[in-house]
């Protein structure tokens, strides 16, 4: 045995064992913490996702289906707002797209009433609060497109009485009393073609 008589050494692990197994121990505390800390940011976006549900599905059903009463109501594009209720992820949802929405002049595009959905004025606040967006659209919309649309509609209805009209005078034989005039066969041939082909400015033909 060793001088003195006493007990024998315990035997040592090597410096390089003991030096691995603490930075693998080390490594498993810190992926411990990292998975704690994971599972807690889970909890609370599912906890601020419910609380969001809870405060705005009241408020749409306040402003459904009477929300074109509001005169204070907002719109959104409705297919965001199917998404914002899907629970996705705020990243995957985005801010309120309200520029898709909005015409040329900065109000409520009217040719895109389809595309949107009203909200309440405290709904609306809950959206951006939490996805961010806009601009805000209220339910005024835009008079000038309006009108825009109304001329237009107004002029495709005329065009399209005027089309049907000739059509008739082209294809049935004029009366003693009417004055006659003479058209090739060849026009009429084109004017009946054009009419089922639902052309609307034959002048380039």
């Amino acid at each position: 045995g060793p001088e003195g008589g006493g007990p024998p050494a315990p035997p040592q692990a090597p410096q390089a064992v003991l030096s691995a197994l603490r930075e693998a121990n080390a490594a498993l505390r810190a992926r411990a913490r990292q998975y704690d800390d994971d599972v807690a940011a889970v909890e609370a976006k599912v906890r601020s996702r419910d609380e969001y549900l809870a405060a705005l599905s009241p408020l749409l059903q306040a402003a459904s289906p009477a929300a074109r009463s509001l005169p204070d109501a907002r719109w959104v594009p409705a297919s965001w707002l199917r998404s914002s209720l899907a629970l996705l992820r705020e990243a995957e949802v985005g801010p309120v797209p309200n520029g898709e929405i909005r015409c040329e002049h900065g109000k409520a595009d009217p040719a895109k009433l389809g595309e949107m959905r009203l909200v309440s004025p405290a709904a609306w606040r809950r959206m951006v609060e939490r996805f961010g967006g806009g601009p805000e659209l209220d339910t005024a919309g835009c008079a000038v497109c309006v009108r825009a649309a109304l001329r237009t509609r107004r002029t495709a209805d005329r065009t399209a009485q005027l089309k049907e009209a000739l059509g008739q005078a082209l294809s049935s034989p004029p009366s003693e009393e009417e004055e006659a005039f003479l058209v090739p066969k060849a026009f009429r041939a084109k004017w009946a073609k054009w009419r089922n082909e639902g052309v609307a400015d034959a002048t380039g033909e």
